[in-house]
């Protein structure tokens, strides 16, 4: 019995991920929404610790942080987000590729779980209709992660 796969890694060594035209332009426009957001610094700041959680809990060494290593990880992280809406218009993708896409992809997930206020049994929020199809995207991209995942950990082994 044959059992659909979401990536698969071709002969050429690059990967294909099998989502639909309307997926990847999903991803291309909610990647390229948060970027947006965290560089004009417009998250609230429940999302930015959620993306961004303490250094440390001394205040000497989260000052360090929010001052010296901070803006490094908020370039590097709206570049993996804006790459991944580029990555969107290709068929396959290097090993490089989904590293960055798991990086963007787990960026928006953590987003979407502020706003559900996820915990360990699910959301914690009123489920109106919005709210649902936001847990519909979360539990996606939590799956596509996981199957992305398995897909490099077989290289390691």
């Amino acid at each position: 019995m044959s059992v659909f796969k979401i990536i698969k890694k071709n002969k050429d060594g690059t990967y294909r991920i099998f989502l639909s035209k309307d997926e990847f332009e999903w991803l291309k426009h909610e990647s390229m929404q948060l970027a947006n957001l965290i560089s004009r610094s417009e998250l609230d700041e429940v999302a930015m610790k959620r993306l961004f959680p303490a250094g440390s809990f001394e205040q000497e060494i989260e000052q360090k942080f929010e001052e010296e290593i901070k803006p490094s990880l908020l370039n590097e992280k709206i570049h993996d987000l804006k790459t991944l809406s580029e990555l969107c218009e290709k068929d396959t993708f290097s090993k490089d590729d989904l590293d960055i896409i798991l990086c963007a992809i787990n960026s928006i997930r953590l987003t979407l779980g502020t706003i559900l206020a996820m915990t360990p049994d699910g959301p914690a929020v009123v489920m109106d209709q919005d709210k649902k199809m936001f847990y519909a995207y979360y539990n996606h991209l939590s799956y596509l992660q996981q199957k992305i995942v398995e897909e490099l950990i077989k290289e390691i082994n």
